[in-house]
């Protein structure tokens, strides 16, 4: 089956499509479906899940500091 990559959030998602494709009996359907699940889960974790790394903030952390606030360490 051939992609339309212009509507890919990401490389990351046709390719992991291929490798689910080969590892496992699956229909283009099916692996498209787990490869957007786990390319969802990559963008909430990199926009919500708090960093230890002033140099490095999520997206939630950027917009904060953007705003204002000061971040506490513990």
């Amino acid at each position: 089956m051939q992609f339309k990559t212009d509507i890919w959030p990401s490389s990351a998602v046709e390719e992991l499509v291929k490798e689910l494709k080969l590892d496992y009996v699956l229909t283009d359907f099916e692996a498209l479906k787990i490869a957007l699940e786990s390319e969802r889960n990559y963008l909430i974790k990199t926009a919500f899940v708090i960093t230890v790394s002033d140099e490095y903030p999520t997206a939630l952390e950027a917009i904060a500091i953007a705003l204002g606030f000061k971040i506490k360490k513990r």
